[in-house]
């Protein structure tokens, strides 16, 4: 009777270690889930992209950037920015990009636009100072 009894203790403790194995594998396979879900919803952020679809429907907004002084001039640079968002797939997308640059002069109050619209991507831009400066 003995070993009976030993037989059933081992297999209730069997029992015990799969249920518990078990429940520890659903609890990681569930967090897989959630962060896979997570990341296939999340907002996606590029830079130097414009969206131009005229089917999709994109907020866009207008602002300025950051005042950037070209050395030995005073002439200020001020980068006009969009941030464009728009749904894609099962997130939303979020695109920045400098579309003109406006050329402010300090002591005569002129001010002048890189290009006369704003349609155009920037990708970089650097003021070009005379050698003297460098």
């Amino acid at each position: 009777m003995s070993k009976t009894k030993l037989f059933r203790l081992l297999w209730r403790f069997n029992a015990f270690v799969i249920a518990i194995a078990g429940i520890f594998a659903v609890g990681i396979l569930a967090i897989a889930i959630l962060l896979l879900i997570k990341d296939a919803t999340r907002t996606r952020n590029v830079t130097s992209v414009v969206n131009v679809d005229s089917e999709e429907e994109i907020d866009e907004e207008w602002s300025f950037g950051s005042f950037r002084e070209v050395p030995g001039t005073s002439i200020v640079l001020l980068p006009l920015e969009t941030e464009q968002n728009y749904s894609f797939e099962y997130s939303g997308k979020a695109a920045n990009s400098v579309r003109n640059i406006l050329f402010l002069d300090t002591v005569n109050q002129n001010q002048r636009w890189l290009v006369n619209q704003s349609e155009q991507l920037i990708l970089k831009y650097k003021p070009v100072v005379p050698p003297a400066q460098e």
